[in-house]
């Protein structure tokens, strides 16, 4: 009976939680909004660019043909980055990451399937990393290594390589939160990530980003690397 009550009480705790919670103090800080418009906006690039690319699925008069299973693959990883970003608000910073980690496995199957169809079937994520050395784009740039990169750093977190990578919450109260060396570690990660995603499918897409509608375009455009502008518009 006593642990009967104990769990009543602290759900009676939770219930209240969950009914008065509320992001709108959050709004209330500039740098709150400045941290989250960053993560926006290279979002919002990667979202257009696959509904673009939604378009040109199995069209056989593109080149490359983009199939369904990478289409599905890509999709995944852009449902990975938008959970990120939901995440991001509340302040579960660890959350993020991991589904940062995520979004990058699905990406690279994506961008590989069609020249590395045995890549969605492959257990290591090693495997993974190497069958994608037979993409074009990522043999003529260092795209993937760059990635590659960002995965293993985010790895730490998933097997949390030591203290620095413990979130240690132990309370829902906890939430929302706002802590800015983790949303600015955080949104340097993001931004990186979906630059490199973006530059990597307008590379390998190319003929599809130059038919993306004119709005649609400067959009997509707003989170190519800098370095690789020249490359993608063909100058």
């Amino acid at each position: 009976m006593l642990m009967s009550r104990l769990v009543k009480d602290d759900f009676d705790g939770l219930e209240k939680f969950v009914t008065t919670y509320a992001l709108a103090p959050l709004a209330a800080d500039k740098e709150f909004l400045g941290f989250l418009s960053s993560l926006h906006k290279k979002f919002y690039s990667y979202l257009v660019l696959i509904e673009e690319l939604r378009l040109c699925v199995n069209d056989k008069a593109k080149k490359p043909v983009l199939s369904k299973d990478q289409f599905d693959y890509l999709q995944e990883s852009v449902s990975d980055c938008g959970q990120c970003l939901f995440m991001a608000i509340h302040g579960c910073y660890k959350g993020t990451r991991l589904l940062l980690r995520s979004s990058i496995e699905n990406f690279i199957k994506g961008i590989s399937l069609d020249v590395a169809p045995q890549i969605v079937t492959e257990k290591s994520v090693y495997q993974v990393f190497d069958d994608a050395d037979v993409v074009e784009v990522f043999q003529k740039t260092t795209l993937k290594s760059d990635i590659h990169n960002i995965y293993g750093t985010l790895c730490m977190d998933v097997h949390t390589a030591d203290s620095k990578h413990m979130a240690g919450v132990s309370a829902l109260k906890y939430f929302p939160h706002f802590a800015k060396e983790d949303a600015k570690k955080l949104s340097n990660v993001y931004v990186k990530l979906l630059s490199m995603f973006v530059t990597s499918l307008c590379l390998k897409y190319n003929s599809q980003f130059h038919a993306i509608s004119y709005q649609n375009k400067e959009v997509v455009s707003a989170a190519l690397i800098d370095n690789m502008k020249t490359a993608v518009y063909g100058e």
